[in-house]
Formats: C-alpha cells, structure tokens, sequence
C-alpha cells in the first residue's frame, strides 16, 4: 500500500482520527487510505509542541480541518495492526532508531529515539524526557522520595507514600496530628480577629487590611483639613463684618 502523504511503500500503517470527517464504522476519507506513521507525526507535527504548531490543518482528501494544537497521540491516530502483520510479517525497521525489531509497536513504546507527549502540550524526545519535569506545571516534586507526581495525584501520594498530609492554604508538609496546631497557629494565612474593626482577616492579608484602613483614617483627615479650612475662611469673613460697622459705631459716639 502507498502512504497518502509521501507516496511511497507504506511503513508502520497508521489510519487518521483527527479530522471531522472521521467517523466511526462508516465509510470516510481515511477507511481505505493508511500513511506512514513517521508521515502523521510530521504531518501532524506531532514531533513539535502544541503552543508552536500551526493553527489550521486540513485533511487530505476533503476540505474539513482541525487544529493541531489540540492533538496528542491518542486522539490522531490508530496503529492498523493487522494490515501491518500482512506486510512486514517478520522484522521493522524502526523510523527513529532504524532497528530491525520483531513488534514494531511494543518497541515505539519503548524507543528512546522517539517522541513523547506531557499531558502539558510540551512533546521532548523519550530519552530527555524525564528531565522536562523540572519545569513542568503539571508536575511537584516529592521531597521524601524525590520522584515527580502528576498535581491531581499529588496528596494521595503523599498519604499514602509518606503518610503526610498538605495545608491547603500555605501548602507546608506535615503530619496529621499537627493539622490542627498548624492551621490554629502556625499558619500564615489561618484567620485572626481585626483589633480595629472586629473583622475576620487572613494573616498574609493583615498588612493589606491595615492599610485600608489608613487610608480611611487619611481621608477623614483630609475631609476635615478642608472642612477646617472653610470654618476659618468663615471666621475671617465674620471678623471683616465686624471691623466695617461695629468700629464704626464706635467712632461716631
């Protein structure tokens, strides 16, 4: 069979999913067309990260698109097994690290040469890949067994793993027999009582709620400065009248 995209022998046969003509036990574009596995990886770039592919691809037999920043590896494509063991009934050559392999798919699993997705969009080569947790947002590291754990499964971990639990608010590791002293005295952000105005605030918060009300405080100080300013405008006023007619009835006499 000749791939759709390089024209040539087809090699690891792979049918596409990506695109909206794609549909599931009917006939479609790709029902009896299968490319290249190395062939969908470019074409679909899934060798690049998702924020640097390109926004629009188009399908190649009709004029339905989709995006390529949203494709992973689950979701592009489906290995055609058995159209594969009709072809290369013995060894595969491997696209990445060229090896003669009896299961081609067992071993792209494997394959430090080839390419692996983080469910962050970032895409790295296998044998590198561990190194991307360091940076990755999706990913903590534990500081008892220094492996790297997916955030959603980060405080079952550490329950089961280390049998400590995490603070919610700061985030501070401990165990949980001390959760309640922690959040009743240690914690930065456990709630205090306001000794101007009674109010329940976060201790991170405190220095922020004092200076609203310094600000308050200031501006009923600059209410009155004005204030201030008029009564002694009217006191002068008061004092003019009182030279201009009481002086002079007291002249007259």
């Amino acid at each position: 069979m000749i791939c759709s995209i390089c024209q040539c022998q087809v090699c690891i046969p792979v049918s596409l999913l990506c695109f909206p003509c794609y549909s599931f036990n009917t006939f479609h574009c790709h029902s009896v067309t299968r490319v290249c596995y190395e062939c969908v990886i470019r074409y679909c770039e899934l060798n690049r990260s998702q924020q640097e592919r390109k926004e629009i691809l188009k399908c190649l037999f009709c004029k339905e698109i989709c995006n390529p920043r949203e494709l992973t590896y689950s979701n592009t494509f489906q290995f055609d097994f058995l159209l594969h063991s009709q072809l290369y009934p013995d060894k595969t050559e491997c696209p990445f690290c060229f090896s003669n392999v009896l299961n081609i798919f067992n071993h792209l699993e494997k394959c430090n040469n080839s390419y692996q997705q983080c469910s962050c969009g970032y895409i790295t080569l296998k044998q590198i890949y561990k190194y991307h947790f360091i940076d990755c947002p999706e990913y903590r590291k534990c500081p008892y067994c220094n492996n790297f754990i997916k955030k959603e499964n980060w405080i079952e971990h550490l329950y089961r793993e280390h049998e400590m639990i995490e603070c919610y608010e700061c985030k501070e590791i401990m165990k949980e027999n001390n959760e309640m002293i922690h959040l009743n005295y240690l914690c930065p952000y456990r709630m205090i009582s306001c000794r101007m105005c009674k109010e329940q605030v976060s201790l991170y918060s405190l220095q922020e709620h004092f200076q609203k009300h310094k600000e308050e405080i200031k501006n009923s100080i600059l209410e009155m400065k004005e204030f201030l300013v008029k009564l002694y405008e009217k006191y002068n006023e008061i004092c003019k009248e009182e030279q201009k007619y009481c002086k002079r009835y007291c002249l007259t006499e």
